[in-house]
């Protein structure tokens, strides 16, 4: 177990609906498909957590749909360590919180406000990302820190998050599914939200602002002058989004040791 002299509490997002993933997608979530290691995003995710005495709790939140799937996975094969499984009430894609909501949702049913946060997806490898987020926010704890990953931008455009970072990573212009990407740096949806940094989702979520994708956060905490690093990561962290992406997991994905 690696050491740290901080405290973060680790809260997975897996209340997605995979709509991209037809008929599979209503029946699995995104978090529970198997590679062929027999290993699922949930659990690569989680084996990584626990290398970390940093780690103090773990929670996850999903849907009504997919909670029952979640909770039985998650207290049979790690019953030592007290998951927490939040279910945020939405039953279909037309009444989901967001990424965000459900953040929101389950600081409330936590009372995690005065927590030092590591929020990440259940539809991504983490690969070695949560080992370098935590080293950046050593070195930076009065930042919010995220990753990006260089891709072309074509690739960006209209699909995910595009960075701007200045000479010492931190970024400094940020867009969500931009139509015109001023950077080939791809947001990467993890992150360690610093305990100062709730205030400003309180802030974000009371003046009415998107709460789906989470990187919607970044441009508000930029303009109210909260910094932002990045980690830039060289690793492929695989995403779960459609039936193509699915079946490349399932068959051809590996985690390697």
């Amino acid at each position: 177990m690696v050491k740290c002299q901080f405290q973060l509490y680790a809260i997975i997002l897996a209340a997605g609906y995979g709509t991209r993933l037809k008929d599979k997608g209503k029946k699995t979530p995104k978090g529970l498909f198997k590679n062929k290691q027999d290993l699922s995003i949930t659990d690569m995710a989680i084996s990584q957590l626990m290398r970390y005495e940093a780690i103090s709790k773990i929670a996850l939140i999903t849907n009504q749909r997919f909670f029952k799937q979640y909770r039985n996975h998650l207290t049979a094969k790690y019953p030592e360590l007290n998951i927490k499984i939040i279910n945020d009430g939405s039953t279909q894609p037309e009444n989901r919180l967001g990424s965000l909501g459900d953040l929101f949702f389950a600081l409330e049913e936590l009372g995690w406000w005065d927590k030092n946060l590591l929020v990440l997806p259940s539809d991504r490898t983490p690969e070695n990302i949560i080992s370098h987020l935590i080293l950046l926010f050593k070195k930076t704890p009065n930042s919010f820190i995220t990753c990006v990953a260089q891709e072309p931008k074509e690739k960006i455009k209209n699909k995910s998050g595009c960075a701007v970072l200045n000479k010492q990573q931190q970024i400094i212009d940020f867009e969500e599914k931009p139509l015109s990407p001023k950077s080939n740096l791809r947001a990467i949806p993890f992150y360690i939200f610093p305990q100062t940094s709730l205030a400003l989702l309180k802030k974000y979520r009371d003046k009415g602002q998107n709460m789906d994708s989470p990187g919607n956060i970044i441009p508000w905490l930029l303009k109210n002058k909260f910094p932002v690093q990045a980690h830039v990561t060289h690793k492929n962290s695989f995403d779960i989004g459609d039936l193509q992406e699915l079946a490349s997991f399932q068959t051809q994905y590996q985690l390697k040791s």
